[in-house]
């Protein structure tokens, strides 16, 4: 994808959970095999994701429809502007999400500077879906589609 995974297991998704023993042994055992883990709550959780689709929608399709690797797209105009585009329309999404916990939806703006910070860090990096396209093989955004029609589709 776009990347910004930040290299570590998350657990988390239920605020009771994120906060149990169990989801901080689970961290210990990460830890203790010489991995990353990261313990947080469902607001965390939601904004992390939030902040991921926006790298995601933004890195992807570029990467593979101008043949480029992540560092090149928002050296370009065209890119910047694409990437301002897309990241007000999720903010839009997220203020009209239900909220999760008490952490506030990432703003337009967030989510840009977050799209800046994986295109810069991975910027010699070629995106999931160009890698796809470049190979011959579905991307990821068909085979969710394949998925849900066959969901559909089904008796």
């Amino acid at each position: 994808g776009g990347g910004g995974g930040g290299g570590a297991a998350r657990v988390a998704g239920v605020p009771e959970l994120a906060s149990s023993s169990s989801a901080e042994l689970a961290a210990a055992r990460f830890a203790a095999a010489g991995l990353g883990a990261v313990v947080e709550g469902g607001g965390q959780t939601s904004r992390r994701l939030w902040l991921k689709l926006a790298a995601n929608a933004v890195l992807n399709p570029l990467t593979a429809l101008w043949n480029v690797r992540n560092g090149e797209v928002l050296r370009r105009p065209e890119g910047r502007r694409i990437a301002a585009d897309v990241c007000a329309e999720i903010a839009q999404v997220c203020a009209a999400a239900p909220p999760a916990a008490a952490t506030p939806s990432p703003s337009a703006r967030e989510l840009e500077a977050f799209v800046e910070d994986c295109a810069s860090e991975n910027a010699g990096n070629w995106s999931s879906m160009h890698q796809d396209l470049h190979h011959g093989r579905r991307t990821e955004v068909q085979q969710l589609e394949t998925d849900h029609i066959g969901i559909v589709a089904s008796p």
